[in-house]
Formats: structure tokens, C-alpha cells, sequence
């Protein structure tokens, strides 16, 4: 085979090879994803809409409505109306509410209650995306933890061997293969572990993004990042941005509402109507000057002397309501407070963690590094490299659970200050 004709082959296996690796997940897709295919946000707005329904239906009340209808009838004499109506071929009739204060309050109610579903779908969101990214963090921390356990086992392979070769030369005993055996037999369990986790993490993250490809999820590095500022500054921004503070101050606008409405003294009810009938010929007989087409319109005012505690029962129903609102509103901007300053403190100590891991990180590198170099010259402990490159994966695992709990701390935080979901996509 000529090198041209090797060439375009290897050129067109190393492009199929590329087109069958999906490109890396980055966390913001993974959180985008998760949030596309939730079922508890697929409720969250299933609950939405039926609020906001019923709030339409609430609505309804004051809006024009109208009806057609026919009273088929027979009658021997002066004719009568039949379940409330006058026999007739044909009946036209509209009707409008105009003035009724506790259908007014029961509206404000059911639009305060919509208002309240809305917010849950943005509270799924929050925590879905929150939760993908933990998934995310933890998935990454298992990778890098399946690989070292795998170096690891490695190096106390080579320890082992080399304590084998010296007991054949009588220069070690039984006992020492036995302990480096050992710890070869503590480094597989080890990496046993580590893998089983891996898959679990992975199925979770899996399930959370519907990710199909087979093969392992290929991750690229977090790169969440905090908007600088204080404590006050990050509490600051998570009130301001915390949608369930605005429904509650929406909620506790209607319902105040609701309570001045419910106070006045002066209840009536108006409704307006009207009505054209298309009356049987046959009734004539009955009335002086009859005509078969009957207009009327007119209006309803009812004034209630005595409700028997229904103005009561609903002023102490919305009070109660409105009550109840104030307190949560408290409860909610303390929780976010306190909410804010663990997040803030979990994420300073994770990336305390993280710089004590990277420093010890680097003590293993500088010391792999001097132990290659003495056991090249024929210096130094028999196991150096072997300890040293122990040393390094311990230090590696350090970083990758350090990774987790910064990425996951941060994730919280950002959740918090309402900028996790609007974070871009790449």
C-alpha cells in the first residue's frame, strides 16, 4: 500500500473515531439538560397552570356572559315558567357581574394562590440544576479517584515485586511480602470502591441529564465562578433575586387587599341582564296586545342585611391568610440569611481545603522527583519511588475531593444568589 493510499486511510479512521466520541460535558450543559427533562419541574408547572386556571375561573365572574337556550312547553291555561323560565321557541340572554365584593375577594385569593404555584417551578429549577451539578462535581472527584487508585495499585505492584526479589536473595522475609502484599490487596479494594462509586454517580448523572452515548460520560473542569463582594453583598443579592420573596410581598399586596374590601360596611351585589325571548303564538289568546318577541334588560341590586356570619367568617379567613403570609415572608428572608453565610463559610473552607491539597500536591512531586533521582544514583530508601509515587496519589485525592467540595459550595452559593440557572451554556 502506497503512503498516500495510508495516509487518506488514517485519515478517515481518525475522523470516524472523532465523529463516534461526543465532545466533553460541561457542567452548564449537564445543569441545562437537567432541567429540560425534570419531572418535578414537568409538575411544578402542571401545578402552575391549574392555579392559574383557577384563577381565570375566578376572574370569570366579572366578565360578560351569555347563553342560548329554548323552553319547549304546553300549557291548558295562563302559561307559567317552566324551571324558571317562560316557555319559548328560542331565548337569548347575557348577564354580567358588577359589583360583588366577596366574589372580588375569592378572585384576589385564587390569584394570590397562582402566584404562589409560580414560584415553585422556579424553586424545581433551583434545585435541579443544583442537584446536576453536585452530580457533576462528585462524578469528576470519582474519575480522578479510579484513576489514582489504578497508579497506585501500580506502584505497590512494583514494591511487592521488588520485596519478592529480595526475599529470593534471603535479603527480606515472608513477613515482609506479606505486608507489601497487603498493601497491594488494600490499594485494589480501594480502587473496587472507587469504581463502584464512579457508577453509581455516573447512573445518577446519567438519569439527571439523559445522557444515552454509551461508554463513560468525558467531563470537562468546572468552572463555576462566584461574583466577587461580602457576606452583605451575596445576602444582598439572594434577597433581591429570591422569587418566593417577591410572591409572598405579591401575595401579601392582594390579600391586603382583600381585608380593606371585605371591612367596608356597604356589601351589595349588582348584576346586570338581558334577555330576548322568541314566545309560542298559541299564549296570545291569554293577553292584550301580545307579541311574540319579548326584549327586556334590567339590573339586580342586592343588599345584605344578615349574613349569617359569612362577612365575618371571611374577614377572620383572610386575616388569618395575610398572617400567615407576613410570618413566612420573616421566616424566608432569615432562612436565606442564614442560608447565604453556610454556603459562603462551606466554600471558604473548601477552598482551604483545596490549597492545602495543591501545596501537598506539590511536597509529592518535589519528592517523587528527588527519590527518582537518588535511586537512579543508587541513593536514598529501597522503596523511595514507590512511597513517593503513593505519596503523589494520596495527594491527588486530596485535590479531587477538595474540587468536589468547592464546585458543590459554589454551586449552593450561586443557587442562592438566583445566578446557577442563568449561568451561559456553552
Amino acid at each position: 500500500m502506497s503512503r498516500t493510499v495510508s495516509t487518506v486511510v488514517a485519515l478517515v479512521l481518525a475522523s470516524a473515531a472523532a465523529a463516534q466520541t461526543p465532545p466533553p460535558l460541561t457542567i452548564q450543559q449537564a445543569m441545562q439538560m437537567a432541567v429540560d427533562r425534570s419531572p418535578d419541574i414537568t409538575a411544578a408547572r402542571a401545578a402552575q397552570r391549574e392555579a392559574a386556571a383557577s384563577a381565570e375561573l375566578a376572574r370569570s365572574t366579572f366578565r360578560p356572559q351569555a347563553t342560548i337556550s329554548t323552553t319547549p312547553g304546553y300549557a291548558t291555561g295562563l302559561p307559567v315558567s317552566v324551571l324558571g323560565s317562560v316557555p319559548a321557541i328560542a331565548t337569548v340572554e347575557a348577564h354580567q357581574t358588577l359589583y360583588d365584593n366577596f366574589a372580588r375577594t375569592d378572585a384576589l385569593a385564587a390569584a394570590a394562590q397562582a402566584d404562589a404555584r409560580s414560584i415553585d417551578v422556579e424553586n424545581a429549577v433551583r434545585q435541579t440544576a443544583e442537584a446536576s451539578a453536585q452530580a457533576y462535581a462528585k462524578y469528576a472527584a470519582d474519575l480522578a479517584l479510579v484513576a489514582d487508585a489504578r497508579t497506585r495499585i501500580g506502584a505497590l505492584r512494583t514494591d511487592l515485586a521488588r520485596v519478592t526479589a529480595l526475599s529470593a536473595e534471603g535479603r527480606a522475609t515472608q513477613l515482609d511480602i506479606d505486608r507489601a502484599a497487603l498493601q497491594v490487596d488494600r490499594a485494589e479494594n480501594q480502587a473496587a470502591s472507587a469504581a463502584m462509586t464512579a457508577g453509581v454517580d455516573e447512573a445518577r448523572l446519567r438519569q439527571l441529564t439523559g445522557w444515552s452515548t454509551p461508554g463513560s460520560i468525558p467531563l470537562a473542569a468546572a468552572d463555576l465562578q462566584v461574583p466577587a463582594g461580602t457576606t452583605a453583598d451575596h445576602i444582598a443579592a439572594a434577597i433581591a433575586n429570591d422569587l418566593e420573596m417577591h410572591s409572598l410581598d405579591r401575595q401579601l399586596s392582594l390579600l391586603r387587599q382583600s381585608v380593606s374590601i371585605l371591612r367596608h360596611p356597604f356589601q351589595p351585589s349588582i348584576q346586570a341582564q338581558s334577555q330576548y325571548s322568541r314566545l309560542f303564538g298559541r299564549y296570545s289568546r291569554f293577553y292584550n296586545g301580545y307579541r311574540n318577541d319579548d326584549f327586556s334588560i334590567g339590573a339586580s341590586v342586592v343588599i345584605p342585611v344578615w349574613t349569617g356570619g359569612r362577612r365575618a367568617a371571611s374577614i377572620d379567613r383572610v386575616t388569618a391568610q395575610l398572617q400567615r403570609l407576613e410570618a413566612q415572608r420573616m421566616s424566608r428572608e432569615a432562612g436565606i440569611t442564614d442560608a447565604v453565610r453556610e454556603a459562603e463559610s462551606d466554600l471558604n473552607a473548601g477552598e482551604g481545603e483545596l490549597r492545602i491539597a495543591l501545596r501537598a500536591k506539590q511536597i509529592a512531586e518535589e519528592g517523587l522527583r528527588i527519590g527518582t533521582l537518588l535511586q537512579q544514583e543508587g541513593r536514598g530508601r529501597p522503596n523511595e519511588v514507590t512511597a513517593g509515587e503513593v505519596e503523589l496519589n494520596d495527594a491527588n485525592d486530596e485535590v479531587a475531593r477538595a474540587q468536589t467540595h468547592v464546585t458543590v459550595a459554589r454551586a449552593r452559593l450561586l443557587s442562592l444568589r438566583g445566578d446557577l440557572t442563568a449561568s451561559p451554556v456553552h
